[in-house]
């Protein structure tokens, strides 16, 4: 057994919304799809083909071409210690684009979904919403399609923020 050591550099984007928490909340979760893991069993199980799947995908996905996977809300069960807390985490991507991600690179599988955060800090009045830009850690792969891909990422992903802020 072996171990490697890569240093990755990401650029994180903060983006102050006009928003309280809740509706920041709100507006994210019914800008972006959905994507339902019975839809992706199903398709599985019957060994759908991909092109059925894509279509599948890019209903959801669409009109920013990403969706949530998933969504943990760290700040209710953490605001039982006594001190409130709003926050929330959410996976987001797409399986067409992640899957052109782990054909150039397995590895990739590591970053999509990617996370995005909306969260209130103390004190504030307003949401924000925070993400890794996806260029900067797809970067840390060596395959010159990562960087388009990347690029395409932070486009949708910076768009999803402006329809919410």
């Amino acid at each position: 057994m072996f171990s490697t050591h890569q240093q990755v550099t990401v650029t994180r984007i903060s983006t102050v919304t006009t928003l309280p928490y809740d509706a920041a909340v709100e507006k994210f979760e019914h800008t972006l799809g959905h994507w339902n893991d019975a839809d992706g069993v199903a398709f599985v199980k019957r060994k759908a083909p991909w092109p059925e799947v894509q279509t599948r995908i890019w209903m959801v996905a669409n009109p920013h071409g990403l969706m949530i996977f998933h969504k943990v809300d760290q700040g209710t069960l953490t605001s039982l210690s006594g001190k409130v807390k709003h926050c929330a985490l959410y996976l987001v991507g797409n399986p067409d684009t992640a899957n052109n991600i782990i054909d150039m690179d397995l590895r990739g599988a590591m970053y999509v979904p990617f996370r995005v955060c909306i969260l209130q800090e103390h004190g504030a009045d307003v949401a924000t919403i925070m993400y890794d830009k996806p260029s900067t850690f797809l970067a840390s792969f060596s395959e010159h399609g990562m960087k388009d891909i990347g690029d395409d990422l932070d486009r949708k992903i910076a768009g999803v923020v402006d329809a919410v802020k």
